[in-house]
């Protein structure tokens, strides 16, 4: 899979989910103003919106909304998937990966309580 993300925006929120879930996501930094990845291929091929977080598949599905992405994240993870199954969520109009996604979001904004090493990378 490979996450597109550009650092200090709203791709930390599935970036820290993935890092924290040990899901193996290849990261694509893109140029936000000109609409390029690191590579120099043009970010609006994989994404016609132009933002980011972008996550495509192995079978070249794209991703291109945030909560989206966390959601799709997080429901690899076995024990979210039960929580999610078994509404012990809060808010039961949210599925568990938009309210992580919701939070990180919230934290990131402020860098409040994100792990250094994710920080620096986006």
């Amino acid at each position: 899979m490979l996450l597109y993300y550009s650092p200090g925006a709203c791709s930390l929120a599935p970036h820290i989910v993935a890092r924290e879930a040990g899901i193996a996501v290849d990261l694509v930094r893109v140029d936000l103003k000109a609409k390029l990845t690191e590579q120099g291929d043009d970010f609006l091929q994989i994404n016609a919106k132009g933002s980011i977080p972008a996550l495509v598949l192995d079978d070249a599905t794209a991703l291109t909304e945030g909560a989206v992405v966390s959601q799709f994240l997080v429901a690899e993870l076995p024990i979210l998937e039960i929580v999610s199954t078994v509404h012990l969520v809060a808010d039961l109009t949210l599925g568990p990966g938009e309210v992580v996604h919701d939070y990180l979001a919230d934290a990131a904004a402020t860098h409040i309580g994100t792990p250094r090493r994710i920080a620096a990378n986006g």
